[in-house]
């Protein structure tokens, strides 16, 4: 579901009344850089937007993105959190965390765990078998 609510969401232009589908990049937007930042990543957030933050990996175009997710958010029961990765060529969804993962955990995570889907830049979505 989480596959592919992102891969929808990223194709349909969002009609939200708050926080809730809001990009996390956006042209003008002010962010901030998180004191956990360091050489090989920084961490970013958009100042109008709490509960979400971007990870820069080094200098090769590869970013994480922590968000709520758009199915908890659909269904208020419970938080949840998004990750994705976005490379060059593709972007890859991994399991909703619970609560807001820290910066280290969302790369942890990333390094160990298998990606849930993937699309690439034309819309291709692929979902992966557990």
């Amino acid at each position: 579901m989480t596959g592919l609510l992102g891969a929808i969401a990223k194709s349909e232009p969002e009609q939200a009344d708050d926080n809730a589908g809001q990009p996390l990049f956006a042209p003008g937007a002010d962010y901030c850089r998180y004191p956990v930042s360091n050489a090989y990543y920084g961490v970013y957030r958009r100042t109008d937007l709490d509960g979400s933050y971007v990870i820069a990996l080094d200098d090769a175009g590869i970013t994480i993105q922590v968000a709520p997710s758009l199915a908890a958010l659909m269904d208020k029961r419970k938080p949840q959190f998004d990750l994705q990765v976005s490379t060059l060529e593709d972007d890859y969804s991994f399991v909703p965390f619970l609560s807001l993962p820290t910066p280290e955990q969302a790369i942890q995570a990333i390094r160990s765990d298998q990606p849930i889907s993937s699309s690439d830049r034309s819309g291709n979505l692929t979902l992966m078998k557990p």
